[in-house]
């Protein structure tokens, strides 16, 4: 398993992560990481396959997930 974090305080609000991975990233106002909670702005959950996730830190212009 891997754990995916976002961290909403760099966060610019583009999108890209929800296009790329959209099980685990949606936008209802502001972009967040699907079934987390966020503290201080940061949260974090485990997933079993990091494809989408590494594709979508990859693609994030200001380095807002880490996997």
């Amino acid at each position: 398993m891997a754990k995916v974090i976002h961290d909403r305080n760099k966060c610019i609000h583009c999108g890209i992560c929800v296009s790329i991975s959209p099980e685990l990233f949606e936008d209802n106002g502001e972009i967040t990481l699907k079934n987390a909670e966020y503290k201080d702005g940061i949260a974090s959950i485990e997933v079993e396959d990091d494809t989408s996730a590494k594709a979508a830190a990859d693609a994030c212009p200001v380095l807002a997930i880490e996997v």
